[in-house]
């Protein structure tokens, strides 16, 4: 909290001594004592007025009161002569809220510049306020010289303007449907101006806010704004350069409930900004805070839920949701998006297991790019339980366009079930029986489908594997047999164009455990496959 300068300070005390005194009104001295340091008292002066004043001498100062009737926004200018060849400052104009405090006026800082000689017009811009009295202090700059000046004060009354103090959550302006609210970002004397936006939703929905102002051509970041949870948890946040003149945090998925926005200037003082909220309500959306399996947003099979990726300064945002497969079988995912024409990686789609010690394997990883308008997973063998699907972005070419996603279950007793990629992790599989299978790449890690079963003793087997048939002739799979030990017992490779192949008849001279192992060959496909040990 600024006050006015300690000449200011003790001028107030000595009128208030007189006024108790005398027991007479402090603006009786009005136009007698403007000009007297030692009894200066305010100038009262209304909005939308010009007000002619001089500063003679590093002790004197111009005050000036005025009463704002409504919500709105002022202006202040200083105007005076120009001398070019001088480049210090002549004045200090700042601007105080006047407020009751235990009785005591108190002079709180909103805003202050400087006008120098070289000004021919100096201003702060535009500064939101709410009705009250308020006090404008001119003192002397740097360099002084006895030459008259103009102060020229603007009000309009707009509802539509953020409102000092607004620099905190406690005092945040209330906005509570979609609207468009214009504010400035006001030099301090302590610091850069903060103002904050209290949301509320009266129902589940989503918040998309873009943020505006003029075009300045330099890449420098001048604003940073943030969408905080009650709590204080950040949603989302991004910043604006002065090159950017619009920048939006997308949809922002939330329950019915409380929020905040801050906007925070980093450099530009005075300078205009607007913030559109566009609020509404959704239906099956995924709902911020769920950046954490423990957050996740839980999913029904079949289900459409929408869900987009919130801008993040530190940190990409993530969404979790969680499904329940009820029982062994395949599981589908469709992630859904707008195309557009720029072949980026966008998003990230992974599959994650919970281990028993509390950490999350991850199954499949794809990514589906801007210019794809759905990508479909098809075949992850999965056994019953719990199981999360996670949303990231993949680069730092963020997109945060909507998106759907679903996921569809077949139940299948004889089918894989991942995690399989280790012997240790190896589905145990019985003999003259067909198994099914994927071998789903993630990203660029390819899968290995481990298969076990037992012998009491000697025992021949033949392991055969399909597969669909196309004309490529390249090897994209490898069955094999091995043993407990990892020897590889037998092992035949199958193009796309191979309907059946075999390991023939493999004995199998001791009793034990051992592994049938089907992996990548020298290509990938994603083309589901069956087997069958016969013995």
């Amino acid at each position: 909290m600024k006050k006015p300068s300690s000449g200011f300070i003790k001028t107030v005390a000595v009128l208030l001594a007189v006024f108790a005194v005398f027991s007479c009104a402090v603006w009786a001295f009005e136009s007698l004592t403007n000009d007297t340091f030692k009894f200066n008292t305010p100038t009262y002066i209304k909005p939308n007025s010009e007000t002619d004043g001089v500063i003679k001498n590093k002790n004197d100062y111009e005050a000036y009161i005025f009463e704002v009737p409504e919500n709105g926004v002022l202006s202040v200018s200083l105007d005076h002569d120009n001398f070019a060849d001088t480049l210090k400052d002549g004045w200090i104009i700042t601007l105080y809220k006047i407020s009751k405090v235990d009785g005591k006026e108190q002079y709180d800082e909103i805003t202050y510049f400087k006008s120098f000689w070289s000004d021919v017009t100096a201003s702060w811009g535009e500064t939101g306020v709410a009705p009250g009295e308020y006090l404008i202090l001119v003192e002397p700059g740097e360099f002084i010289l006895d030459v008259n000046f103009t102060l020229v004060l603007r009000y309009v009354k707009t509802n539509a303007y953020e409102r000092e103090f607004n620099d905190t959550k406690e005092t945040a302006m209330p906005v509570e449907s979609s609207c468009e609210i214009f504010g400035s970002s006001s030099q301090r004397k302590d610091g850069n101006d903060i103002d904050w936006f209290k949301l509320t939703l009266k129902h589940d929905g989503f918040v998309n806010i873009t943020f505006s102002h003029e075009d300045k051509s330099l890449p420098v970041v001048a604003w940073l704004v943030t969408l905080t949870s009650e709590d204080g948890t950040v949603l989302s946040d991004f910043s604006s350069k002065l090159s950017e003149p619009t920048v939006t945090s997308g949809d922002v998925s939330l329950k019915a409930g409380v929020y905040y926005v801050c906007v925070e200037s980093q450099v530009v003082y005075g300078n205009t900004y607007s913030l559109k909220f566009e609020m509404g309500s959704v239906s099956g959306g995924e709902y911020e805070p769920n950046d954490s399996p423990e957050e996740a947003t839980l999913i029904d099979e079949n289900e459409y839920i929408t869900g987009a990726l919130a801008p993040r300064l530190l940190g990409l945002d993530k969404d979790y949701y969680k499904i329940n497969v009820p029982k062994d079988g395949a599981v589908g995912i469709s992630f859904k998006h707008s195309a557009s024409q720029e072949d980026y990686a966008g998003w990230n789609v992974r599959l994650l297991k919970k281990e028993s010690d509390g950490s999350y394997s991850e199954i499949i990883r794809k990514i589906s790019h801007w210019n794809e308008e759905e990508l479909k997973i098809t075949g992850i063998g999965l056994g019953a339980g719990e199981y999360y699907i996670a949303i990231d972005a993949d680069s730092m070419k963020y997109n945060s366009a909507q998106y759907n996603l679903k996921w569809t279950f077949t139940p299948h007793s004889t089918y894989e079930k991942e995690l399989n990629n280790t012997r240790d992790t190896a589905n145990p599989v019985t003999f003259n029986t067909y198994w099914y299978g994927k071998l789903i790449t993630k990203d660029v890690d390819f899968d290995n489908d481990y298969f076990s079963f037992e012998t009491t003793g000697p025992k021949n087997v033949c392991v055969q594997l399909w597969h669909g048939v196309g004309s490529d002739s390249s090897v994209a799979w490898t069955v094999s047999i091995i043993s407990e030990s990892g020897e590889v017992i037998a092992s035949v490779m199958s193009s796309k164009s191979d309907d059946v192949v075999s390991t023939g008849v493999v004995e199998l001279e001791n009793a034990g455990k051992y592994y049938v192992l089907v992996e990548t060959g020298l290509v990938e496909s994603e083309e589901e496959y069956n087997f069958i040990i016969i013995t």
